[in-house]
């Protein structure tokens, strides 16, 4: 689990325009959040998109978690 979290941090520092901080609280409980999700829907989405996917998109959509829209309404990913 630490191993992929690290591969996501380097890959998100070395794609995106600006470098970003790993914030392992935010990655560990975004994940959690997203698995609890995934376990309570059905279709297509929550059964071939891996959590890791939604984790990138939240983690870049909020500066890892930093973004007021984050933090003040919970919105992660930019709905």
């Amino acid at each position: 689990m630490q191993l992929r979290n690290l591969i996501l941090c380097v890959f998100l520092v070395l794609t995106s325009s600006y470098s970003l901080s790993c914030d392992y609280n935010y990655i560990e409980k975004m994940s959690g959040l997203i698995e609890e999700v995934k376990d309570g829907t059905e279709g297509v989405a929550s059964e071939n998109l891996p959590t890791s996917v939604v984790l990138a998109q939240a983690i870049l959509e909020t500066g890892n978690g930093k973004s007021h829209a984050a933090r003040v309404k919970n919105n992660h990913f930019g709905i």
